[in-house]
């Protein structure tokens, strides 16, 4: 099975996964793994604080220019600036201005920021009609200090207005690269830190790892000091790797700090760094950083002026990382010679997203091996905000017309220009033919027939999930100032490690596919990453960080719906489900392969209320603040508990028995092989002759489950007492089902109340007893974030006594 070695990545550095900044370019890709891990360790976002947010409304409505606090978390906060033109004519671009006392901006959307602090318009929110507004918002850091709420002055601010928004909720400071978080470090700000500017691209990130955390403003306390996220490159050991800052105008620097990312293990302190910077036609030697652990190191620079810096390391014998780099310099007002194409059209940080294609074909997998850069991606509290689509816009859809848009909405500047494109009603696929390959002249070339074909697939599954089970359209902005519905580009390039990944412009607040050319049509990638569009369309799960394994388990639950039926085929993987059933429902190791859980909850083989055809798009409309999946699936499901539903879905597992035949028949099959059985069933140890404890590395975390077929020593008559020996939770506890196949492959099964019971097997029939943790409280816990020690992840003590029967060999 290739699929053990996947791995999350980017080819431009960017990293991401499921968090998006309004005004940037972000795209999830998959790709070939080295370590254990299949997808980066933060996708979504490390939580780095839980907290009230305070509640105060504006005190003066009628103010042109109003600053709102939305969100804060202590160490960080969100803010809105909403720009209202109350003059009696229209206006053609607008500025405003405001300053902090210790605060400090680390991110912004949908506007231009510079200084400190000026933000103008983009070219799509400038024209403003008597009354009419724009807004766009801002992340930053406290910096020890109180949030500030300023005053902002401009032409069109009369009187300005600074508020703070009620949220009851707890707010979860998330996603690498938008937060900044609180250090015990001494070491102060650099004065004017441009890197939070920059857009950060790498050689290669590892997959858990993230290269959103170099610049997101932090001060670490020490070399291993994670709290805020790492850049590492972890399997690279003795050979040069680089991290690379691009602006969009040129910057004279006066020095750069480094803080080396250093675990005392497989990441440690460079042997050799230094720093280049772009002269306009080649990278120039600016010196030597210094090597010193635990510290910022500091590298003077001169007044260089560029708008490309790169710093390259190397570690002899291990490989190399970086927890936190700044620049710190001003702006010259030349705006950089970089190619259009390398630097995001709207945004001040811009970053990659999201999502990781498969080959449905059978067991294997076609996908994307790219050099990940970041962990996560954050799409910023007022993009997500779109206004409320209601759900009969399927039907609407498919009468409407589908505007193409190329401004603003491009990948790597291809557009109608330099490259080839085909409609459809709903898609525009670019592709290369002659001289017209885009700027890069990666474009793929394909004959009017594949062409023809890939649009057409687009097409049905645009039908099945959009017109036909009532999904929010991908072709709809999330933007609520962008109505009407959009032809959704396809992009299909040669160069692209991955097989497919979707991305999506904040400035168009659209999503986008790109395929790689020999791939295209392979209908499982652009399946998946279609299912993508539809999460993000749906905006809910954006800015989630609980969410984020969530992402991948949903794309691959798209493909499996659409071309399960199709190509009688399907991706379930009996080593994750069975072998692996004791890791947490969704996890960091198996969110591609815990699909089948929401299958389960769209067949509905247990007749739960709510559940059934449109399970998923309930529970993902179900969600709530900053809660796992599971809270929202607990309010859909009431009176029956969560806690019931995953024991009965991990007991049905057993036999693959969830309204899937294709599942069904490759779990049977599985079972025919000796050294699977051994694999995924040897779970417990005897201690005497009926007496059984769970062996230690098979403990069942948070959801994660035991399945121990049994084979009967008498007359079929068998009794069974679960019972739990505490693992230092005190809402420790566990669901005890047994499943019963006949010799026809229909299944019963016998609930075990309090873990005991018992059951009478009849002529051929075969029977597995699951054990499945479930703690009497659901865990709110980052899937990306968890360790060895987090509650989650802390598997169930339990023995059991069988009587006329015992664990099958």
């Amino acid at each position: 099975m290739l699929r053990a070695k996947y791995r999350e990545a980017i080819a431009l550095g960017f990293c991401i996964n499921l968090f998006f900044e309004s005004e940037n370019i972000i795209r999830i890709q998959e790709g070939f793994f080295m370590r254990a891990l299949t997808i980066q360790k933060q996708f979504l976002a490390a939580v780095i604080g839980l907290g009230l947010a305070s509640s105060l409304v504006a005190t003066n409505a009628s103010a042109a220019c109003v600053y709102t606090v939305s969100n804060s978390w202590g160490s960080g906060f969100t803010a809105s600036i909403r720009v209202t033109n109350d003059t009696a004519v229209a206006v053609n671009g607008w500025q405003v201005n405001w300053g902090y006392t210790k605060n400090t901006v680390t991110s912004a959307w949908n506007a231009q920021l510079s200084g400190s602090y000026s933000a103008t318009n983009l070219a799509w929110n400038g024209n403003l009609n008597s009354g009419q507004s724009a807004e766009f918002g801002v992340q930053g850091a406290t910096n020890g200090g109180a949030i500030e709420t300023p005053a902002i002055t401009g032409a069109l601010c009369s009187s300005s207005t600074a508020s703070s928004v009620a949220s009851s909720a707890p707010v979860i400071s998330s996603s690498v690269s938008s937060i900044v978080r609180s250090s015990s470090s001494s070491v102060a700000p650099v004065v004017n830190n441009i890197a939070t500017l920059a857009t950060a691209t790498t050689s290669y990130v590892s997959s858990w790892e993230t290269i959103r955390a170099v610049n997101d403003n932090s001060n670490p306390a020490n070399s291993n000091d994670k709290s805020a996220g790492a850049y590492g490159n972890w399997n690279n050991p003795n050979s040069i790797q680089w991290v690379q800052y691009d602006w969009p105008q040129n910057y004279s620097l006066t020095n750069t700090q480094v803080y080396w990312f250093d675990d005392n293990g497989g990441v440690l302190t460079p042997t050799r760094a230094y720093i280049e910077y772009w002269s306009g036609s080649a990278w120039v030697n600016a010196g030597n950083v210094p090597l010193v652990k635990n510290a910022f190191n500091t590298l003077g620079l001169n007044g260089i002026v560029t708008s490309r810096l790169r710093v390259s390391m190397l570690n002899a014998t291990q490989s190399t990382g970086i927890l936190e780099w700044r620049v710190a310099g001003s702006a010259t007002g030349v705006v950089s010679s970089v190619p259009a194409s390398s630097i995001p059209s709207s945004s001040v940080r811009s970053s990659s997203v999201v999502s990781s294609s498969r080959s449905a074909q059978s067991s294997s997998l076609v996908s994307s091996s790219v050099r990940s850069s970041s962990s996560s991606l954050v799409v910023s509290s007022s993009s997500s905000s779109r206004a409320a689509v209601s759900s009969s816009v399927a039907s609407s859809s498919s009468a409407a017309v589908f505007t193409p848009i190329t401004n603003q909405y491009e990948y790597e500047g291809v557009n109608t220009s330099n490259a080839v494109y085909k409609d459809s009603n709903r898609f525009r696929l670019y592709y290369g033919a002659d001289n017209k390959r885009g700027p890069k002249g990666n474009l793929g070339l394909h004959s009017d027939a594949d062409v023809t074909r890939m649009l057409a697939h687009m097409e049905k599954v645009y039908d099945y999930f959009v017109t036909n089970r009532g999904f929010k359209s991908p072709a709809q902005s999330i933007h609520a100032s962008r109505p009407g519905f959009f032809k959704i580009n396809v992009y299909s390039v040669t160069d692209i490690d991955a097989g497919g990944f979707m991305g999506y412009n904040g400035t168009a607040g659209l999503s986008y596919l790109v395929m790689r050319s020999n791939l295209l049509n392979v209908d499982s990638i652009s399946t998946h990453e279609f299912g993508h569009g539809i999460t993000l369309a749906e905006a809910i799960w954006i800015d989630k960080a609980r969410t984020g394994a969530w992402w991948e388990t949903t794309a691959e639950w798209f493909a499996d719906a659409y071309m399960s039926p199709l190509n009688n085929t399907t991706n379930f993987n009996t080593e994750s489900l069975h072998a692996g059933s004791w890791r947490t429902i969704v996890h960091k190791d198996n969110l591609y392969e815990a699909w089948p859980f929401l299958n389960y909850l769209s067949n509905n083989p247990d007749n739960y209320s709510n559940l059934g055809r449109d399970a998923i798009r309930n529970l993902i409309r179900a969600h709530q603040g900053q809660e796992t999946p599971l809270h929202s699936l607990a309010r859909l499901v009431q009176p029956v508990s969560v806690q019931t539903l995953v024991g009965r879905y991990r007991a049905r597992i057993a036999y693959g028995d969830i309204g899937h035949p294709l599942v069904q028949a490759r779990v049977l099959s599985a079972q025919r092989d000796a050294s699977f059985r051994t694999r995924a069933y040897r779970n417990l140890e005897a201690i005497d002759s009926t007496t059984y404890r769970v062996i230690a590395a098979r403990k069942p975390q948070y959801t994660g489950s035991n399945i121990i077929p049994l084979t009967a020593t008498g007359t079929g008559q068998i009794s069974i007492q679960v019972t739990n020996l505490g693992n230092g939770l005190s809402d420790s506890n566990f669901t005890a089902v047994v499943a019963i196949k006949a010799s026809n492959n229909s299944v019963r099964y016998v609930d075990l109340p309090n873990g005991t019971g018992s059951f009478q097997l009849a002529t051929g029939e075969e029977s597995s007893l699951v054990v499945t943790n479930t703690p009497n409280n659901l865990y709110l816990y980052n899937a990306f974030e968890s360790t060895e020690t987090s509650q989650e992840s802390i598997g169930l003590n339990y023995q059991v006594q069988i009587l006329g029967a015992r664990p099958r060999d």
